[in-house]
């Protein structure tokens, strides 16, 4: 199995968050809101690039139907 770095796999959790909040056309209060988070957690996180916690994460990806997985080694670069 390749090992991939947390970095990159944050990186690409990240991304893939931030793609699927700009393409939702949902305002971040309501996405916030839907995806009961606090509002400033996820200003902060879009805004700032400061890091969540796993759960909100999680909450994020489930508001939008991802599903977290370890990236191929093609996906990672």
């Amino acid at each position: 199995m390749d090992h991939v770095s947390p970095r990159v796999l944050l990186m690409s959790i990240r991304d893939g968050l931030l793609e699927a909040i700009e393409r939702s056309g949902e305002t971040r209060y309501r996405i916030a809101k839907d995806a009961k988070i606090e509002w400033k957690v996820l200003d902060e996180f879009i805004n700032r690039g400061r890091d969540v916690q796993l759960s909100t994460v999680e909450q994020l990806a489930d508001y939008f139907g991802m599903r977290l997985t370890k990236p191929t080694r093609h996906q990672a670069k």
